[in-house]
Formats: C-alpha cells, sequence, structure tokens
C-alpha cells in the first residue's frame, strides 16, 4: 500500500466515499463496549431558531484591532492571507466569554484557529515563505475574562518547521503532531506537565503488519509527507454515540484498520454527540467544540480528563432535535469542567456561521 491521502476538498473528515474501501475485517485498538442504553432524560422540547442571532457584545471594542493572519518572505515582508474584522473579533469574544461563564469557577476554556495546510505549505513545500504568523493572541486575550486563553498555533509550531512533519501535502488538516504540540500547550497552560508526541506509540498504516512505534523507531522511516501516523492510546477508552443525554450507541476511538486521519475516530460523524471515557481518574472531564480539526487533538488529551465530550456544530452532524439539550444543559449534566474551541475556519462566511452555531446552540 502506499503513503495515506485524504481527500483535500472535503468540508470535514466524512466515512470512506465509494472509491475508499473498507478493510475486510476491523483491527479496533480501542472502542466501546456493548451499548448501554438508559431511560432517556425528559427535557423541555427545543426546536430551532429560523434566524441566526449573534450574541449581544459587552466587551470593551475599543481595546480592539483588525487581526491578520499573515506569511512572511525571507526578507520578512507580510503577505496577508485573511483579517478577521473588530465585529468578528468581538462576537468570538464575547462567545468565548459566554462560554467560560457556563463552566465552575475553576473551569478553563481553551481556543485556537489552525492554520490550513494551503497556509502552512508555502512554507513547508513550496519554500515562497520562510515564516507566517497571526497576532489573534495579542488582539483577543486581553478582552475575554479570566480562564479563557487563545493560542497562536504559528507560534506554537515554529520551532518545528524544519525538523517535524507538520502538514500533509494533499489534505488541509494537520498532521498530529501538529495537534499534540498545540494540545501540549493547552495543558501547560493549566499548571500541569504534557506528555509528548514522542512518548505514545503509533503505528504506519502502509506497514504490512506493522509494530507500534517509539521515537527512533518513527523517524528513522522518513515517512512521505502524506503519511499519517495513527497514535496508540496509552490507557484503554470506551465509546460512545450519545443523544437525548444518555441514550448511548458504540462508538470508535482510534481504529488504525482505517489508516491514516480515519483511524482517529473514524472521521468526523454525526452523534450528535461523542463521548470518551478513560481510565486515569484525574477527576476532570471536557467539551470539545470543535471542526474536523478536533480529531487529531482530542487523544492528546485523554490522559488528563476522566471523560471527554464531542460535538461539531455544523448542519450535517448537529441538531438541537437530535441532542435533546442544548451544550449549556450537556455542560451542566455532565459536569464539565473545561472546553476546547477549535475552528479553522478563514473566510468572512464561515466564520460567522461558526459564530452563530455557537451562540445558538449553547442556550
Amino acid at each position: 500500500d502506499g503513503p495515506d491521502t485524504w481527500d483535500v476538498d472535503a468540508e470535514h473528515l466524512d466515512a470512506p466515499t465509494s472509491d475508499q474501501a473498507e478493510p475486510a475485517q476491523q483491527e479496533t485498538i480501542v472502542s466501546s463496549p456493548d451499548a448501554v442504553e438508559e431511560p432517556a432524560v425528559q427535557a423541555e422540547p427545543v426546536s430551532e431558531p429560523e434566524q441566526e442571532p449573534l450574541p449581544a457584545v459587552t466587551v470593551d471594542t475599543s481595546l480592539l484591532s483588525e487581526v491578520e493572519f499573515y506569511l512572511l518572505d525571507k526578507d520578512g515582508k507580510k503577505s496577508n492571507i485573511y483579517t478577521f474584522n473588530v465585529d468578528q473579533l468581538a462576537a468570538f469574544a464575547q462567545i468565548l466569554n459566554d462560554y467560560r461563564a457556563a463552566l465552575p469557577e475553576d473551569g478553563t476554556l481553551h481556543f485556537v484557529i489552525p492554520p490550513v495546510s494551503y497556509v502552512a505549505n508555502n512554507i513547508l513545500v513550496k519554500g515562497t515563505y520562510t515564516g507566517w504568523g497571526s497576532n489573534l493572541e495579542d488582539v483577543l486575550q486581553p478582552v475575554v475574562t479570566d480562564g479563557v486563553y487563545v493560542y497562536d498555533v504559528a507560534d506554537i509550531l515554529t520551532p518545528y518547521l524544519e525538523t517535524e512533519r507538520l502538514y500533509p501535502v494533499n489534505d488541509h488538516h494537520w498532521q498530529p503532531f501538529s495537534a499534540s504540540k498545540v494540545a501540549e500547550e493547552m495543558i501547560r497552560n493549566q499548571g500541569v506537565p504534557p506528555m509528548d508526541f514522542y512518548e505514545y506509540r503509533y503505528y504506519v498504516s502502509y506497514l504490512p503488519n506493522s509494530k507500534p512505534l517509539y521515537r527512533d523507531a518513527l523517524r528513522s522511516l522518513s515517512l512521505p509527507a502524506d503519511t499519517v501516523p495513527v497514535m496508540e492510546p496509552v490507557c484503554p477508552v470506551n465509546a460512545f454515540k450519545i443523544k437525548n443525554f444518555t441514550q448511548r450507541s458504540p462508538d470508535t476511538f482510534i481504529d488504525k484498520s482505517k489508516g491514516g486521519l480515519m483511524s482517529y475516530m473514524g472521521g468526523m460523524q454525526p452523534g450528535p454527540w461523542r463521548y470518551f471515557e478513560g481510565g486515569f481518574h484525574t477527576g476532570r472531564k471536557a467539551l470539545l467544540v470543535t471542526d474536523s480539526f478536533g480529531l487529531t487533538l482530542a487523544p492528546f488529551l485523554v490522559p488528563y480528563y476522566d471523560e471527554i465530550l464531542f460535538v461539531d456544530l455544523r448542519e450535517s452532524l448537529f441538531s438541537l432535535e437530535a441532542s435533546g439539550g442544548t451544550i449549556r444543559e450537556y455542560i451542566e449534566y455532565f459536569d464539565i469542567d473545561d472546553i476546547y474551541m477549535i475552528s479553522s475556519a478563514y473566510n468572512p462566511t464561515i466564520v460567522e456561521q461558526v459564530q452563530a452555531r455557537l451562540f445558538r446552540y449553547l442556550g
């Protein structure tokens, strides 16, 4: 088999298309036990609003300025990729503050906008540019409440530009290594020493009957850019899809038989909620509100949480009717401590859609 590839035109990671044959036998590393179905929590009927409102902004917009995402050439000249205007930033700040307010006093919220591969590969592959960056963290951090953290992915990944495989060539998502480094920074911000990417073991799907590889063995392979190593979790993880709070059906967390990015939670699937239960007994629970970039980030949060809820609010994957409750109600029901919010949106239409859904479904 050749190196793993991915559909760069896909809006999000879905189940394999007709030309992507399923393996005859799927060897699951970590998945759910038998489905457990309990009586559904009786919640008030919910319905979809007809319009897409945004929150009333109470943040001080005088503290905000435009945010630029840019590339740098060898002479240090900036080439702007995308700009967030003050209104978009004010809406994001308000949404972050509202979500933080739904958490307990010691809760934290972590917000990141990952660059997609067409941005990163201008540096990593084409060589036209030598650096990248944004002022998102500098602009947004001062107007969000305590316990909210904003991250600059370019700043986190820049030390690894010359030494690690950060993005595939033929896919717009990031490599697990990049997701792991962002997760490490998020965990470190909470005063907890994070596990390094190479402390996990990985499978390489195009090697027949491959054994899990550690740091030196993985690096020595000189993997093609589009090959995605599949992480082996450090503890068993029970995986379920959830609706109506308690109705569960089996789900997959890591399935190395699928190969590549599809090994991570089987790609984006309607749940509408996905639930992962680990075994580290940390006493904390997390919620990921994310797009498909969260698939490879979620596994690197497992050592720090007893339970992880995962939700993608795009229309094909989420509805209030299927959920049976709002995000706020799920936060309360599952006693969520921390939220990780990941959005790779880069154009104004998508940004506004993301903001509207975040506000709409919080409740």
